[in-house]
């Protein structure tokens, strides 16, 4: 499954996080793929870990992972948000 954002979710995301400075670079990234989120996840990663390789399947899945685990558990993004 193809996830992508759309031009208005992405001008959303980038009033939302306008003044929160580690977001920029992810948005920034995010325009150049068009929003689409799994190219702009493997360029966010290739930058940071030019040196090491990986598995793409099994990152991505464990990034879901902890995504989800974030955003619906109790303490996470949820309550952030609240």
């Amino acid at each position: 499954m193809t996830i992508q954002l759309t031009s208005t979710e992405l001008e959303e995301s980038k009033q939302l996080l306008k003044d929160y400075d580690p977001a920029q670079k992810a948005l920034s990234i995010l325009e150049e793929n068009d929003g689409f989120i799994e190219a702009s996840f493997e360029k966010l990663w290739q930058e940071t870990n030019v040196t090491q390789s990986y598995d793409r399947g099994k990152l991505w899945e464990v990034t879901k992972k902890v995504l989800r685990q974030e955003i619906c558990g109790n303490d996470g993004f949820r309550n952030k948000v609240n």
